[in-house]
């Protein structure tokens, strides 16, 4: 721009120069209008090509913003969504992995004893083991009494001694299971669902530690089972 107006200046002093040569006054203010007309001219132009390139960095200024805005937000969103995705497919696999008796037939003492046996799934067995650091079969069942208050014996042998002998099918979330050959007590589980074909037990097995089976559709466990006991007092 500073270019086109030294040259217009240049070209005006020359024309002025000529033109003072000249002897008629008329002619000499024709050619001092055509050279203000020509830096009159001059200066407008260049003041629209400066305003044309302001608008068009301007606009290209908005377009800018107005796009990383948008990618912004469509990130956050994004994120938002994987979050919160994320966080109800973690609350759904917690659910299924450690189920919880909605019956209403069952006590809330029952619901606390399966819930407490619940906490140990995964724990390794131990022969003789009555602690979370490992258990046997009646270590599991006689721990998780008495963290819920029951009182029960040690030895699964004495513990199909007490309270009450039941049905299977009558079995509710809390009750013992006892299984053995020859009608001879060799393990015991705890029922945490009770639901026709469908009985569940968590125990501790010497293979798997504390797992819940169901013992119906079990061809080792099923073949098994001698009789159920009640000895938690509603």
């Amino acid at each position: 721009m500073q270019a086109d107006l030294l040259l217009s200046e240049f070209i005006c002093y020359q024309l002025i120069r000529i033109l003072t040569n000249c002897m008629h006054k008329n002619v000499l203010k024709h050619y001092l209008l055509l050279a203000l007309s020509i830096i009159l001219w001059s200066s407008c132009a260049n003041f629209k090509s400066s305003k044309t390139d302001y608008t068009r960095n301007s606009r290209n200024h908005s377009t800018y913003k107005r796009s990383t805005t948008k990618a912004r937000t469509s990130t956050n969103s994004g994120a938002s969504s994987n979050s919160s995705a994320s966080s109800n497919s973690s609350a759904s696999s917690n659910s299924n992995a450690r189920p919880r008796s909605t019956s209403s037939s069952v006590s809330t003492k029952r619901v606390k004893v399966v819930n407490q046996a619940y906490k140990y799934i995964g724990t390794k067995y131990k022969y003789g083991g009555k602690d979370p650091r490992g258990f046997d079969c009646s270590g599991f069942t006689s721990y998780v009494m008495k963290q819920s208050n029951v009182k029960i014996n040690d030895g699964s042998f004495n513990q199909a001694k007490q309270g009450r002998k039941i049905a299977l099918n009558a079995t509710k979330p809390g009750d013992l299971v006892f299984f053995g050959t020859n009608g001879r007590v060799s393990h015991v589980g705890m029922v945490v669902k009770n639901a026709g074909r469908q009985l569940d037990v968590i125990h501790s097995t010497s293979t798997k530690g504390v797992i819940v089976q169901n013992i119906n559709t079990s061809d080792y466990w099923k073949k098994r089972v001698l009789f159920a006991r009640n000895i938690i007092e509603d």
